[in-house]
């Protein structure tokens, strides 16, 4: 139950009296009535009896000034490079739920894509054609025929259709918008 959400009902004189009673003797660091031989957990800290972590300070790390052999580097190296096993990539891995990504998204995810969208905001100086303003959140937008549209009339079925498709990647079929122009119902079309 999170804190703070629910009112605690108060203990009752009863249960007080047990809960002192448990106490009795105890030693409480940092708090008032130490008895003795009881170190406050401040200086605990400056002497190292505490024992989080704060008694490493100022201290020199054990391998400060040494250096790795080669071997040791290349043996490093190899077992950091593909961190991600051979054996969980794609339908081996533990989360691959059959291939279900949609093909629109795996087209715009390629690299050709983004590609695309790259010449088609350096062709338009990074501005929005619709409002004029320079920056901002851009999105480039396949006109005057849409991506579906395309995508219906070429009757791409896989990834590599659609990297063949030449008029998907045409420069000349692509704009530069603001998110909130691209969004507006009822835009003015070039």
């Amino acid at each position: 139950m999170p804190t703070g959400v629910y009112k605690r009902k108060p203990h009752s004189e009863a249960t007080k009296r047990k809960i002192g009673e448990a106490n009795k003797g105890r030693k409480f660091p940092g708090r008032g009535g130490r008895k003795k031989g009881c170190i406050p957990w401040n200086k605990g800290i400056k002497t190292g009896i505490v024992t989080n972590g704060a008694w490493k300070k100022g201290h020199i790390s054990h391998n400060k000034g040494k250096h790795l052999s080669e071997t040791t580097r290349k043996k490093m190296s190899k077992a950091h490079t593909g961190m991600v096993k051979p054996w969980a990539r794609g339908s081996r891995n533990a989360n691959w739920n059959g291939g279900i990504t949609p093909l629109t998204k795996q087209i715009r995810k390629c690299k050709k894509y983004i590609q695309w969208r790259e010449a088609v905001f350096t062709r338009d100086n990074y501005t929005c054609v619709l409002c004029n303003k320079r920056g901002g959140y851009l999105e480039a937008d396949h006109y005057p025929k849409g991506f579906a549209e395309i995508f219906h009339q070429n009757n791409i079925k896989s990834l590599q259709e659609a990297l063949d498709c030449k008029e998907l990647w045409d420069i000349n079929n692509g704009r530069t918008v603001h998110g909130k122009c691209h969004d507006k119902p009822g835009r003015k079309y070039l």
